[in-house]
């Protein structure tokens, strides 16, 4: 049966909001939003402090649900299942958060074992990430000495660890060096 141009367009649709809204109070954050970014796109919201940018991307990510509005990743309903989202969706939050304890590959193999990568493979994935985020000379590193953008650069290598087919970045060059 052949697929009609609707469905072929909704299987291309990488995000999908429809009339997304989000309110704190009395105050509207993001007024009827409508999306359709599809595969292999790169999106940007820009705008001023307090535009909605990051109220979006918070619910993109299953991080806050919307006052309304539909929401979708890839066709899957993000209230309804937030956990297959997360197997697909790469969030990076616009401040850097690590464990000032751990070096930096063992915060990266945390993350690594909570995305349920197998043992076997879980360092040269951490591996591959700390390259790709050019930190490999701060590989052994307390991940609490490093400067904001090395932070920011390890987040991004914590967002990728898992290969996700959708990206968010909150504010990814803020504090980069």
């Amino acid at each position: 049966m052949a697929e009609t141009n609707e469905e072929i367009k909704s299987n291309e649709l990488m995000i999908q909001t429809k009339d997304l809204r989000v309110d704190y109070g009395d105050t509207i954050a993001v007024k009827d939003l409508n999306l359709e970014i599809g595969k292999g796109e790169i999106f940007g919201l820009i705008g001023p402090n307090g535009a909605g940018k990051s109220s979006t991307i918070r619910v993109l990510s299953t991080l806050q649900e919307p006052t309304y509005g539909d929401v979708f990743i890839k066709g899957i309903d993000v209230l309804e299942s937030p956990k297959e989202i997360h197997k697909i969706l790469g969030y990076m939050p616009d401040l850097p958060v690590v464990y000032d304890d751990l070096k930096v590959w063992e915060f990266l193999d945390l993350f690594a074992h909570s995305h349920l990568i197998p043992k076997e493979n879980r360092l040269k994935r951490v591996d591959e990430c700390i390259e790709l985020a050019n930190l490999m000379n701060k590989r052994d590193v307390f991940a609490g000495t490093l400067s904001r953008g090395m932070k920011q650069r390890l987040m991004l290598a914590k967002t990728l660890l898992h290969e996700p087919e959708v990206l968010l970045l909150d504010e990814p060059a803020g504090g980069l060096d």
